[in-house]
């Protein structure tokens, strides 16, 4: 497993290095010839020419800064873990991950537009990023009202750091594993567009709900057979 986060890592770097030697154009003075052709309001011509004439720095940059991403992500989650993937320790652990995930997504969409328009996703007639800039409070606030309401789940239960099994994964309720699942087709469709400011967040509320299931199930049956899977990471 460490050799893997490693060979990630680098490939992830490779081509992020790669992609600085592209030009985002195949010929950029050509496309800033044709662009400054086209007229306010031609946005199919302009969205046609940017297809036609874009090369793949982009996406060997998103893909592998995901990659540099991701695997440093899991690294440091084991390396916290003393080798394992586990669980927040504490409820205070678990509040300020339902606090920080709302704060970190809402971030990656604002990320989103700013790089889109530094690429020239958007033609310069295109309206101001400013209007959908405007809904960020509202996404945070949703975010947030959702994470925080998942952490009903905690009611009663006892939370330690517990490691996270794939044998713990399949115990846990029809609730966790429903939003992770969806949460994991979210973060598979921004890992083949190389999204890392949507794919990180997503791993992480992955992470959270699995986290909120498997301390869930435990405290809800504290068998002899599931305390020795499950044995407490040593603080």
């Amino acid at each position: 497993m460490k050799n893997t986060y490693q060979y990630l890592f680098f490939i992830g770097l490779l081509l992020f290095i790669y992609s600085l030697f592209l030009e985002p154009y195949t010929d950029i003075e050509l496309f800033q010839e044709k662009y400054m052709q086209l007229s306010i309001g031609q946005n199919k011509e302009y969205y046609n020419l940017r297809d036609n004439m874009l090369t793949t720095k982009y996406i060997f940059q998103d893909i592998g800064l995901f990659l540099v991403l991701f695997s440093s992500l899991l690294f440091i989650m084991r390396k916290l873990g003393k080798g394992f993937l586990v669980t927040p320790k504490s409820k205070l652990l678990f509040i300020l991950l339902a606090v920080f995930l709302p704060i970190v997504t809402s971030l990656g969409y604002v990320f989103d537009l700013m790089q889109a328009l530094e690429r020239g996703e958007f033609p310069h007639w295109a309206d101001s990023i400013g209007i959908p800039l405007m809904g960020v409070p509202v996404i945070f606030i949703a975010l947030l009202f959702w994470s925080l309401f998942n952490l009903i789940f905690l009611y009663e239960t006892q939370i330690k750091a517990r490691k996270i099994t794939y044998d713990m994964i399949k115990k846990i309720n029809i609730w966790f594993k429903i939003v992770s699942i969806i949460s994991l087709l979210l973060v598979i469709d921004s890992m083949l567009l190389g999204q890392y400011w949507y794919g990180i967040p997503g791993i992480l509320w992955i992470y959270y709900y699995m986290s909120l299931g498997i301390n869930r199930y435990i405290s809800k049956n504290p068998t002899p057979q599931t305390n020795k899977s499950n044995q407490e990471t040593k603080q």
